[in-house]
């Protein structure tokens, strides 16, 4: 499905995308999101950009992966509009260390269900897939290199300890 509306004008010179806003807007980023009430700076499909090949300098894509049954579709979506030697980062809930977490008593089964689930109030914030540091980094190796899992990233709130960050290059 290719929804757009189009891009706000002090967003257009920009080549670096925030995808999967939810209201959470990167400075210096066009922040897009399918849902109009995040008030983002272009609304699109992240599975349908609406970018030329190539064309793309950078895309953070914050806790959104896991919400497509297609993540592979995602993956080379992303691929397909960033430049050669652009960087992508993805961050999403991390299973793994969400249950060791709860293990430890450090989250409560709530949390560990939201990981998940998605355990969210829209259709389209459900988890369709968990991941690990090691199946996030096995996803991303079939579209990009260089890949780095990151302790901390500067487009965060917050750090937490629930999540994996993994960075890499067309």
């Amino acid at each position: 499905m290719k929804l757009l509306i189009p891009i706000k004008e002090n967003c257009k010179q920009m080549s670096k995308l925030n995808l999967g806003a939810n209201g959470f807007h990167l400075k210096g980023f066009v922040n897009i999101d399918i849902d109009p009430n995040t008030h983002p700076d272009q609304i699109a499909d992240a599975l349908h950009l609406p970018y030329e090949d190539n064309s793309v300098d950078e895309i953070y894509a914050g806790h959104l992966l896991e919400h497509f049954t297609e993540n592979e579709d995602a993956l080379k979506e992303w691929h397909r509009v960033l430049k050669p030697q652009a960087r992508i980062t993805i961050t999403v809930p991390d299973v793994e260390k969400g249950l060791r977490l709860y293990g430890e008593g450090k989250l409560s089964l709530d949390w560990v269900n939201g990981i998940v689930f998605g355990a969210q109030d829209r259709q389209q914030q459900n988890h369709h897939q968990v991941f690990t540091t090691d199946i996030l980094k096995l996803k991303m190796s079939k579209y990009f290199r260089a890949l780095d899992i990151l302790e901390d990233s500067p487009y965060l709130l917050a750090k937490v300890d629930w999540q994996t960050i993994c960075t890499g290059i067309k």
